[in-house]
């Protein structure tokens, strides 16, 4: 198994973290490298996928239940994997999968376990020692993550639990409930871990880090803003580096499409933009300074068309983003 959010370098180098099921040390998460097309002397040409090595590799604290992934954050020195404790049943997949029933359904939630944050050395693949756990959460997507005074510094989209994937069902999407509407709802949160020894929390953010007796260090949130927002976009120049600016939206009931935000990660102020009700917004252009509109596209289909869970863009001329 592997994310649906990979990272890119500039240079075209792809990285995506996958679940492996075989091998002596059981489940194991592994971050995999898949650098650009290159042509040998020779003439032959390879592929990013003849080339492709396994940089690192973290066993799964839960044998039987590696955890759900969808996304994972890299800085300029560091990949960060967050294992959180909504479980793959193995027993269940294999069970289910012969039976023909959903992967879903074979998903288990550990509410009184923690998350733990696998900080990793981009330079050599070395775990750090350092344990870092936080207060069980659920997220998909991550915002961004970067380094500041020997601090790694990581946003996402956080869920109070693991309820909304087995909310997010026709049934419920067509006809949704109160218990549906609360648990599609995502906060931008801000988490800490000292890279080093320094649990001094840094200028301008609320989220501190605390070390126990175990010398575990404890990961305490801060909230990016007060309002929801999910399917977080930066501008890709600044992915891995210090950033102002998340872009989502913000969940709403049914099939409405919700509302477009902006999110300001240091005044914690949030700026809402297009809100179209009966609409599925495919391409609209807004100002990303004042959210003005400039320019939407419509059109008409042959039949309905349901939301996605997201997109991915890309210009031509684009090698950073042409995965």
């Amino acid at each position: 198994m592997a994310t649906a959010h990979p990272h890119v370098d500039p240079d075209g180098t792809v990285y995506n973290m996958g679940t492996s099921f075989t091998g002596n040390k059981g489940p194991t998460y592994n971050i995999i490298k898949f650098p650009p097309k290159k042509t040998l002397p020779d003439g032959k040409v390879l592929n990013s996928f003849d080339q492709a090595s396994i940089v690192a590799t973290v066993p799964c604290q839960w044998k039987m239940r590696p955890c759900y992934f969808h996304a994972f954050s890299m800085t300029d020195n560091y990949f960060i994997l967050v294992e959180q404790p909504l479980g793959v049943s193995v027993p269940k997949f294999l069970l289910y999968h012969f039976s023909g029933r959903a992967l879903a359904k074979a998903m288990d939630w550990m509410p009184n376990e923690k998350v733990k944050f696998h900080v990793i050395r981009r330079s050599d693949g070395h775990l750090l020692e350092t344990k870092f756990e936080a207060d069980t959460f659920f997220f998909f997507h991550s915002i961004n993550a970067y380094e500041e005074d020997g601090q790694i510094v990581i946003d996402l989209c956080c869920f109070d639990d693991g309820a909304v994937v087995n909310q997010i069902w026709l049934e419920n999407i067509t006809n949704p409930t109160e218990t549906f509407n609360k648990a599609i709802q995502a906060t931008p949160r801000r988490f800490k871990a000292p890279a080093g020894t320094n649990l001094v929390t840094l200028p301008g953010t609320k989220c501190r880090s605390t070390r126990d007796a175990k010398g575990v260090v404890q990961c305490h949130s801060q909230d990016l803003s007060q309002d929801l927002m999910e399917m977080p976009r930066i501008n890709y120049r600044f992915n891995g580096k210090k950033y102002r600016y998340g872009y989502g939206f913000i969940p709403t009931k049914g099939l409405n499409c919700g509302t477009l935000c902006k999110v300001d990660a240091e005044t914690e102020r949030r700026s809402s933009g297009q809100k179209m009700p009966n609409f599925q917004v495919r391409m609209v252009v807004l100002d990303a300074k004042t959210f003005q509109q400039k320019a939407l596209v419509t059109f008409k289909t042959p039949g309905i068309v349901t939301k996605d869970f997201h997109g991915f863009f890309a210009r031509d001329c684009d090698e950073v983003h042409r995965l």
